[in-house]
């Protein structure tokens, strides 16, 4: 039984970890590649993303957001949030 749990236990980890390091889709904005900065999450598919003046924040190949970097005075990401509280 002790066997079978630790199987599983292996198995729900890989799966979190392969998740997590996946490639990012590649997406254009106005004829330029942006390039990516982050890993994804391990519950969403959420990547911020770099272009040329500019921070984006992508869920899959969709652009959520985009915030001009001289607008940016700090930038933070959190790996997932439980009732509230950010890990």
């Amino acid at each position: 039984m002790a066997y079978i749990f630790i199987f599983l236990v292996g198995c729900f980890i890989f799966i979190l970890i392969a998740r997590r390091v996946r490639p990012a889709p590649e997406i254009i904005w106005e004829n330029e590649p942006l390039i990516c900065i982050s890993l994804g999450n391990l519950l969403d598919n959420e990547r911020i993303y770099f272009g040329k003046n500019e921070i984006f924040i992508c869920e899959g190949s969709e652009i959520k957001a985009r915030h001009p970097l001289q607008d940016l005075i700090y930038l933070s990401r959190t790996m997932m949030a439980l009732f509230g509280t950010h890990v």
